[in-house]
């Protein structure tokens, strides 16, 4: 049994509700359009929501979002205006046996059977044909009419889309509608260059292949994503399958290949989540399009240009950006070395039983320059041994027996930590890259108890700034953020500049003979400790 409905009386221009329709209680619609093939969507076996699959004139999956809009049409619609209670001659208004039809079949709502209703539109499951006219003169608006119903009704214009959708309009854009989730292993083939990730439950990815690295987690997962979410521009081709297996002639395969570019595919990328497997293969380019084809089906599809390039990752885009691990609470000294100055900063935890005296002595000078200073701060520290005043338990930085300005040490530590490699650069490139001599560049080494990582900083141009990590046989471009940090550290630990001199000792300067003056140093620049005590 269809649709049941109260036929409206001759004159009647009260809206009509001719359609009430849950979409998710669509079984099937079929389309019929003159000079063209029927198309036939049903709703998945076992599925509900907005799953449909074409079933005719071929198999294929829906556009979700292409039959939720069409069925939004159906879920109200109400007439404008009644032009015949009992229309007998319809063809001024566009409808005959050539005119366009969707046939809508809906399970039924419940047990219970037939809702009924004035022209409620409601059904306990059955099968209703709408049929579309012409537009009218005036309004936007076309005639329309359903099986079972002898009146002729004007409606909004807008649902006359809904009779003209094609097989490429309801056709799923997506190649891959498969779950992503389990996958573990990706293997890009981009022009000669092949890499392979893999990644082990509860574990980042990895790259394996050429060079075992850490993979660079985001670049990882736009490609995966990206896999999943590339969307068909066009569909250019269904090659001829084998009428017993589905699977694509070896005629058609190597037509294919040759007319697409799959011979010598640009890009490959194949996914493997345990037994299963889905690979993606990228055709020759053009008109800025690409041609691309799921391994295992024989559709030929089109995507835009910008959208493969997104996947087009080879090993420096895959592989990790971070600089080598050195965590804030393993550091144990970091030196800065410049070209006029070198100043190690030494950090020592001192324990909470350990008196400022004991911090002090433990921060004594290693450098003759200071060493006149030293009595002064001695027997201050002498002093604050009697009192016994316990040092704060964290540890600061100290540089000789001064505390350095935690703020700049920090900021050293965090831009390390958060600043990423933007590029790689051949090792040959040294040279251009004012890296040739590295004993005359910017030099940073922090050590921890795994070792220690030092890098060399290069030229820059505002935004980057190239660098030599050592143990690595390339170059790197930083922001130079990282570069900045490291200036501001090495100026905070640079000494501060002697006192001036008091007046009488001046004066005494001033009356001795000229050749009683002491020589001036040449001394190349103290090396400076620096130590962790506490506040």
């Amino acid at each position: 049994m269809g649709f049941q409905f109260t036929i409206p009386k001759a004159g009647e221009d009260n809206p009509v509700d001719l359609a009430s329709i849950r979409p998710d209680n669509v079984k099937s619609l079929t389309w019929k359009t003159p000079d063209k093939e029927d198309v036939r969507a049903e709703r998945a076996q076992g599925s509900s929501g907005k799953k449909f699959k074409l079933v005719k004139p071929g198999e294929f999956r829906g556009e979700e979002s292409e039959f939720a809009g069409l069925l939004s049409r159906f879920e109200s619609l109400k007439s404008q205006r009644i032009i015949q209670a009992n229309a007998t001659d319809t063809k001024p208004f566009g409808i005959g046996t050539d005119s366009p039809t969707l046939t809508i079949e809906t399970a039924p709502e419940s047990a219970s059977g037939t809702v009924s209703g004035e022209a409620s539109g409601k059904t306990s499951g059955g099968i209703t044909t709408y049929t579309l006219g012409s537009a009218s003169p005036m309004g936007g608006s076309v005639y329309m009419m359903r099986s079972g119903d002898p009146a002729l009704y004007l409606v909004p214009g807008d649902v006359s889309s809904a009779f003209s959708k094609t097989v490429n309009d309801l056709r799923a854009k997506t190649i891959f509608p498969e779950d992503f989730s389990g996958v573990s292993s990706i293997t890009i083939q981009l022009g000669t260059e092949t890499v392979e990730l893999e990644k082990q439950t509860g574990h980042p990815w990895m790259i394996v292949s050429p060079k075992p690295i850490d993979a660079d987690t985001g670049e990882t997962s736009n490609l995966l994503f990206g896999v999943h979410d590339l969307r068909v521009s066009r569909f250019v081709e269904d090659l001829p399958r084998v009428a017993s297996s589905g699977a694509v002639t070896a005629e058609a395969d190597t037509a294919g290949d040759k007319k697409y570019g799959f011979d010598k595919p640009e890009l490959r990328v194949r996914l493997t989540d345990g037994a299963k497997s889905y690979t993606l293969i990228v055709g020759k380019e053009e008109n800025r399009e690409h041609y691309l084809r799921r391994s295992d089906e024989s559709w030929v599809y089109a995507a835009p240009e910008q959208m493969i390039k997104n996947l087009e990752k080879d090993y420096n885009r895959l592989r990790t950006k971070d600089l080598p691990a050195a965590p804030r609470h393993e550091l144990t000294s970091i030196i800065v070395k410049t070209a006029s100055a070198t100043a190690e900063l030494r950090m020592q935890k001192v324990e909470a039983a350990q008196t400022s005296a004991s911090a002090a002595s433990s921060a004594s000078g290693t450098a003759s320059a200071v060493a006149n200073n030293a009595s002064t701060t001695a027997s201050g520290a002498s002093v604050m041994a009697s009192a016994s005043v316990p040092v704060a338990t964290s540890p600061v930085w100290m540089v000789e027996n001064r505390k350095l300005d935690e703020a700049k040490v920090n900021a050293l530590i965090d831009a390390w930590a958060t600043n990423k490699v933007n590029s790689f650069i051949p090792i040959s490139e040294r040279e251009k890259e004012g890296l040739a001599t590295e004993d005359n560049s910017d030099r940073l080494e922090l050590t921890t108890a795994s070792g220690t990582v030092a890098i060399v900083f290069g030229k820059g141009d505002g935004t980057l700034i190239s660098a030599h990590i050592q143990g690595m046989d390339e170059l790197v471009r930083l922001p130079v953020a990282l570069h900045s940090a490291f200036k501001a550290l090495a100026d905070a630990a640079s000494p501060p500049p002697p006192p001036p001199p008091h007046p009488q000792s001046q004066t005494q300067t001033q009356t001795q003979p000229a050749s009683s003056a002491a020589p001036v140093s040449s001394a190349a620049p103290v090396v400076m400790p620096i130590e962790k005590a506490h506040d």
